[in-house]
């Protein structure tokens, strides 16, 4: 058995170095991506109360994912801190420091192999391919997920060989533990397989004891993955079975996979977007060398490790953690998310560790031995310089989406999500050529021809606003921003029947917009239907109790029409949310 104290010099090494390389991260701010929709516009955060809770678990979907859990802690962040990123950031790392911590553990449970736990936890902590899921506030679901799963094979590992009331209560825990990591994200649907492998891994036939314990999970990953599934088709519009051209995306799968594993050696072309290719013209040349490793690597393994029942087993674990990104049912803009190696990479790095091991098991000179040992660290102080480098590009939203441009330069989304980024800083002329790159690239992207609009608003070009915006809305009537926009345009020319009308729609679509009850409700007020505007401005300041200008505008009303019933007295069921899709801006 391995000297704690030396365990315990190997874990801190692992620890300091990553914590030194990701703390970059902390001067980051808000990415642009995403972190609006989960995190800055969702009023579901701004309540951590059992209620709070209650709500996130009931709202099935937050841009097109499941994961009540993940909003908490974006809940408690918020609570002390609102919408500094900084505090968001550090939640991150401490998280990334702990899943690396866990990593180590795990590995030295698995194979008693100080150096194997440190090394693989050092891969684990500092790989490029990483800094996606630590950098994006947005990301914290992998974070969160990881963690209760190692924590759960930690446990399983540890699993007591007799049936009595530890291995009960162990068992429990572990149940437990895979709950809140599906609630965290529905990626952990593949734990029960990796169950499978670890007995594979060490060699041991599944005991009816384990069997007790791993078909309660199986369960439970049918009922989340279909929750998954759900999501996704009710937020970001995954079509069905039928619809899918099941073939090419197969194709795009062999891609994807090839992709990830030559990321693993050499992390060249890192991207927060990679998007689908039209045609073979349309792939990279990392990709095609990614297709050529991938054959290389498929007759490697066959040749020389087909027999060796640990390296089968760590790239199981690999495939079967991996396999829910490879996106068989195509969903989302991107065909590769790096984010998606976070848990992975362990089973791939597990899986080249062991002829290591062996060569070093059979007697290797000091000399060669001081070699691998060597090219081990000299990797490592790559992946390390290539992360700390990747975390400048995270800096912010101009940043990020300049370096997707880059790579890139024909796929549209990220021009729109630079604008986006220029518009919020007020930089109108860069917003405009961006929306209009984008629009260029994809004349049937709602969101720009909205986002644009809002540009045309503040400059005060009310006609060219209300081209684009009736555009957006006839590309996609189901884009709320388009509906609330030009509400607020007939609102600001007193047309308030015309801006009530669209408002109603937005509300229809998305009815937790606290400022759209507001301004339909000042409309009301200001065509006479006082009653109407009470329940409005009443449900605005329930969506966003924080919000001072809609508890005055409430209080002021009372004073337009002293026949009002006092507060509360006139919601109505019809008030309420029906739908808590939150759109981009």
């Amino acid at each position: 058995m391995p000297v704690p104290r030396k365990n315990f010099l190997y874990l801190t090494t692992a620890l300091l170095l990553t914590a030194i390389v990701f703390s970059s991260s902390l001067r980051n701010g808000w990415s642009g991506y995403d972190d609006h929709i989960y995190i800055e516009n969702n009023p579901l955060i701004r309540d951590i109360s059992a209620a709070g809770l209650l709500e996130m678990v009931k709202t099935t979907e937050v841009n097109g994912s499941y994961s009540p859990l993940s909003l908490y802690t974006f809940g408690l962040n918020y609570r002390l801190g609102k919408l500094d990123p900084g505090a968001y950031h550090l939640t991150n790392c401490i998280l990334h420091l702990a899943n690396t911590g866990l990593c180590f553990w795990f590995i030295l449970l698995l194979t008693g192999s100080r150096q194997g736990a440190f090394f693989i936890s050092m891969i684990f902590g500092i790989h490029p391919m990483h800094v996606e899921a630590v950098a994006w506030i947005s990301s914290r679901k992998d974070l969160l997920f990881t963690f209760f799963t190692l924590a759960g094979l930690i446990l399983y590992l540890r699993l007591p060989g007799k049936l009595g009331q530890r291995a009960v209560w162990t068992g429990i825990a572990i149940f437990i533990l895979y709950f809140l990591s599906l609630n965290s994200k529905s990626t952990a649907i593949s734990f029960p397989v990796v169950l499978i492998g670890l007995e594979l891994f060490r060699g041991e036939k599944l005991s009816g004891k384990k069997l007790l314990l791993i078909l309660p999970l199986v369960f439970m990953s049918v009922i989340y993955g279909g929750i998954a599934i759900a999501a996704q088709r009710e937020g970001l519009g995954m079509e069905s079975v039928s619809d899918q051209d099941i073939f090419m995306n197969l194709i795009f799968a062999i891609i994807s996979i090839s992709h990830y594993i030559l990321s693993f050696f050499i992390p060249a072309l890192l991207s927060v977007v990679h998007p689908f290719p039209t045609g073979t013209e349309d792939l990279t040349w990392f990709q095609y060398s990614a297709l050529v490793f991938l054959a290389a690597f498929i007759y490697l393994i066959f040749r020389y490790a087909r027999k060796d029942r640990k390296i089968l087993a760590s790239l199981l674990i690999f495939i079967v953690t991996i396999s829910p990104a490879l996106q068989i049912m195509r969903f989302g803009i991107s065909m590769i998310g790096e984010r998606f190696t976070y848990l992975p990479y362990i089973g791939l790095a597990l899986a080249l560790y062991f002829p290591v091991e062996k060569f070093n098991k059979n007697g290797l000179s000091p000399v060669r031995s001081k070699t691998i040992a060597l090219a081990a660290s000299a990797f490592i102080l790559i992946l390390s310089v290539l992360s700390f480098q990747r975390f400048e590009t995270w800096r912010n939203g101009e940043t990020l989406w300049t370096d997707v441009i880059d790579k890139y330069p024909d796929f549209y989304y990220s021009y729109a999500c630079r604008g986006n980024f220029y518009f919020e800083k007020e930089m109108d002329a860069a917003a405009l050529a961006d929306f209009g790159n984008a629009l260029k690239l994809n004349p049937g992207f709602a969101e720009s021809h909205n986002n644009r609009a809002l540009i045309y608003i503040r400059q005060g070009n009310l006609s060219l606003a209300l081209s684009d915006l009736d555009r957006a809305i006839a590309l996609d009537p189901e884009f709320p921003g388009g509906w609330n926009n030009r509400g607020q345009i007939h609102m600001n020319q007193k047309d308030y029947m015309k801006a009530v009308e669209d408002f109603t729609s937005s509300i229809f679509l998305n009815a937790s917009q606290g400022q759209v009850w507001h301004d339909r409700g000042i409309c009301y007020l200001e065509m006479g239907l006082s009653r109407q505007a009470l329940g409005d401005l009443e449900e605005a300041v329930r969506i966003n109790p924080e919000n001072p200008n809609f508890r005055f505008d409430l209080g002021q009303i009372y004073k337009y029409d002293t026949t009002l019933p006092p507060p509360h007295a006139t919601r109505h069921p019809q008030n309420r949310p029906r739908k808590t899709t939150l759109p981009r801006p």
